[in-house]
């Protein structure tokens, strides 16, 4: 299955950019600099979020269909203090051959939202936050335009009064106008990933091609390591989910699990047969 993944600045104007810029650090020390000359206030933060993925080697989360309607489905009424990052930036990516209605408009679909630890102002006062740059497609002469959204991580918020009070930035009145719901669902479906549980049936490391059937048979670490080795630092979501229609389908749940119960995680709750009792009562060898 193909999946889309997230096109930096660095990568679109790397060969547009004069020779001394061409260098990972020496452009994103220059845009830095230029965008905060310029007053954008949203630019160095994206500039910055990229920065840090290119550097950690574009490490992602590829999104199989089955698993996307149970992470938008999960209600998370929580501190969104106990919501973290797996990583400092990561690109969530969606597959290039679904089209999930909830995450596409009339003029575009989500492909891919690079997510990355931040920083948010409020009343002067510096707060953790998580970062979202969501592509649903957007170009201007061929440069990609990315969505912003932003939500605080610290105690005493809640992750729908984040949703509810965060207006929308000036720039959203330009280009494309990308439905506010479906920017709450890239919300929602970014917040349930970092809560994911550890949960090999539903998250797993993602291997060189060559190495996918050893892997799968071992579970060997020595094959993760070796696509680290060569750039493919990333995790299939949801690949083996059973979405049989025998079957009542899973969904996900809110644990509060450690000490005191104080840490939430989401977990999977498997599918069970539906009316078990009349399956098993079904004749069998017999005809008409």
């Amino acid at each position: 299955m193909d999946f889309w993944t997230y096109p930096t600045l660095f990568s679109e104007l790397r060969d547009k950019v004069p020779p001394e810029l061409r260098d990972l650090a020496d452009f994103h020390s220059h845009a830095m600099a230029d965008m905060a000359a310029q007053g954008d206030p949203i630019g160095p933060k994206q500039v910055d979020a990229e920065h840090k993925w290119l550097q950690d080697s574009r490490p992602y989360y590829h999104l199989y269909p089955g698993i996307l309607e149970p992470l938008l489905n999960l209600a998370l009424d929580l501190d969104t203090g106990a919501i973290r990052p797996p990583r400092r930036a990561l690109c969530i990516c969606l597959p290039k051959d679904h089209k999930h209605p909830r995450l596409s408009f009339e003029h575009g679909q989500v492909q891919s939202i690079l997510m990355a630890k931040g920083a948010s102002q409020q009343d002067h006062v510096s707060h953790e936050a998580i970062n979202l740059f969501i592509d649903v497609g957007e170009r201007v002469e061929g440069f990609p335009i990315h969505t912003f959204r932003s939500f605080r991580t610290t105690e005493g918020c809640t992750l729908q009064g984040e949703l509810d009070s965060l207006p929308d930035h000036e720039s959203a009145k330009f280009g494309l106008e990308v439905p506010r719901p479906l920017i709450t669902d890239c919300v929602r479906l970014c917040a349930t990933l970092c809560l994911l549980a550890d949960d090999p049936e539903i998250i797993e490391a993602d291997v060189l091609n060559k190495d996918r059937q050893k892997y799968l048979a071992s579970r060997d670490d020595k094959f993760v390591e070796k696509a680290h080795r060569r750039g493919k630092v990333g995790w299939l979501v949801g690949r083996d989910l059973e979405m049989s229609p025998h079957y009542r389908r899973g969904h996900f749940a809110l644990f509060w699990t450690g000490s005191g119960r104080q840490v939430p995680k989401v977990g999977w709750r498997k599918g069970t047969v539906v009316h078990r009792e009349q399956v098993v009562k079904v004749p069998t060898g017999e005809m008409g």
